[in-house]
């Protein structure tokens, strides 16, 4: 089985290749994405790989330049489920030296090897963080 944090520094480096098709394949059939400003639940479908899309032309457009793993913490919830904490680090061409930090909870699921993501929850409201970081206005 690939790590944990190999599974998602695969995610954030397809994240800033563009590549919709491995992103894809780390959800589940149908998914629930959470913040700060309420839920939402998702198919893993055509739609899906669109939105895709236009996150990547957005984060290209603000200049994102890096998205690594600064650390992974998890922990089993029964048989077939794992909570993973993550800290992400974000580098934008409009400050370059400066690492914005974010972190995300995710629940995987984990049968035959593979883990898919069921369930995240932003815990920052990312649009406010790079607000007040001047990366967008």
């Amino acid at each position: 089985m690939t790590s944990f944090t190999d599974f998602f520094t695969a995610y954030g480096r397809a994240s800033l290749a563009n590549d919709a098709g491995i992103i894809v394949n780390c959800y589940a059939e149908n998914f629930m994405a959470a913040g700060p400003s309420g839920s939402m639940t998702f198919k893993n479908d055509e739609k899906f790989t669109q939105w895709l899309e236009e996150m990547f032309k957005f984060n290209r457009k603000i200049g994102m330049q890096e998205m690594k793993v600064i650390k992974v913490e998890t922990s089993p919830m029964g048989e077939y489920y794992i909570r993973a904490l993550v800290r992400w680090g974000a580098v934008y061409s409009k400050n370059p030296s400066e690492i914005i930090e974010f972190e995300i909870t995710y629940i995987l699921y984990h049968v035959n090897d593979a883990l898919k993501i069921i369930m995240y929850v932003s815990h920052e409201n990312e649009e406010n963080v790079l607000k007040e970081k001047g990366i967008i206005s």
